[in-house]
């Protein structure tokens, strides 16, 4: 809702926004307070423990060319910890974050044998019961993680298969996916989107019941989808595309298309992809004066978008509105895209 229209003007302007930038805020907006005190936590425990240790040591004079390492790794524990406040952990970041208390522990059982030989006697004191219930515990865990990698290794495949076109396979994956994580919104909506692809095709064949099944399954996997997630703008994006696909079989759904685009433009009232569809959308139905409206708010959103501005010169075109037509077309050629021959054909022909 907040992003800035200053963003547009970015080299990556279209990309997701997908996490912020402070990883504490990242991990409360993502896995609530629960997920963020269980960070923190990991935090502070390790911490309150390395200074017990350090001044344990301090106290029996075990100190050691160890001792040193293990200071170095928590200077580099506590340099992590201010860098994903200004920023978010990348894969290497992370592997550190958690191995480096790793290393740091297993350091301090080398200098201490004697805690490991008490630890064993606390173990063997734990009711039989405890272990028994882990091993459940950790087992039921793995086959939660085992059917997740699952779910998205048969998402993976069918993505490829309908890049290529193959839409039957890609079918028969995007239903294993969803039987693995049903309420998964990003696998339905891919579904849909496939569904939609097998419709026109099955149209174009003259399988007029076939083609009615799979419009019928687009629009509800759509539905589902952006019913499990209100709030992700990607999946109004692919379910704005599954609608128009379906609008070429039957035009009703393109009423369905615009709401989808309006509640989008409502939660990205910045992104300049969306108004230009709401206008394309609504030169298609010939309301000239709304498409009008729609991208001179998508140029304001973005100046420098070339195909907005082709689209906006050729409805001013059509409308006799030759001065304004010429005004978008020279923008066009002097700041954009000197380059651009369907641009300057239409400038000589006006």
């Amino acid at each position: 809702w907040v992003r800035p229209k200053e963003h547009n003007l970015l080299s990556e302007w279209d990309f997701l926004y997908n996490k912020a930038h402070n990883e504490y805020l990242n991990y409360l907006a993502t896995s609530g307070c629960l997920g963020l005190l269980a960070y923190l936590g990991f935090i502070f425990a390790f911490i309150i423990i390395y200074f017990r240790k350090i001044n344990r040591q301090k106290r029996a004079r075990l100190q050691n060319e160890d001792s040193f390492l293990t200071i170095a790794l928590f200077c580099g524990f506590l340099t992590i910890l201010i860098t994903n406040f200004f920023g978010f952990s990348v894969v290497a970041v992370n592997l550190l974050f958690y191995l480096i208390p790793a290393f740091i522990f297993s350091l301090f059982r080398k200098e201490n044998n004697h805690q490991e030989n008490l630890l064993k006697t606390k173990n063997n004191s734990l009711p039989k019961e405890i272990p028994f219930l882990l091993f459940v515990f950790l087992l039921f865990s793995y086959f939660l993680i085992v059917n997740y990698w699952l779910a998205d290794y048969h998402f993976n495949k069918a993505e490829k298969h309908y890049q290529k076109g193959q839409y039957l396979l890609a079918r028969k994956e995007y239903d294993r996916a969803r039987q693995k994580a049903p309420r998964e919104p990003l696998y339905q909506s891919g579904a849909a989107l496939n569904a939609a692809s097998l419709a026109l095709i099955a149209t174009s064949q003259e399988g007029k019941t076939l083609s009615e099944q799979f419009s019928q399954e687009a629009f509800k996997l759509g539905q589902e989808a952006i019913k499990n997630n209100p709030y992700h703008l990607n999946l109004y994006r692919q379910y704005a595309q599954t609608l128009f696909l379906l609008g070429q079989i039957d035009p009703q759904y393109l009423s369905s298309l615009e709401k989808v685009l309006s509640t989008a433009q409502k939660l990205a009232p910045t992104d300049p992809k969306t108004t230009y569809n709401l206008g394309v959308l609504a030169s298609r139905r010939g309301e000239k004066n709304e498409a009008i409206n729609w991208l001179e708010q998508t140029i304001n959103l973005k100046p420098n978008y070339e195909t907005a501005r082709l689209a906006l010169a050729k409805i001013y075109q059509q409308t006799g509105e030759k001065e304004k037509a010429k005004e978008q077309l020279k923008y066009l050629l002097q700041f954009i895209n000197p380059q651009n021959e369907e641009a300057q054909k239409l400038l000589e022909g006006l």
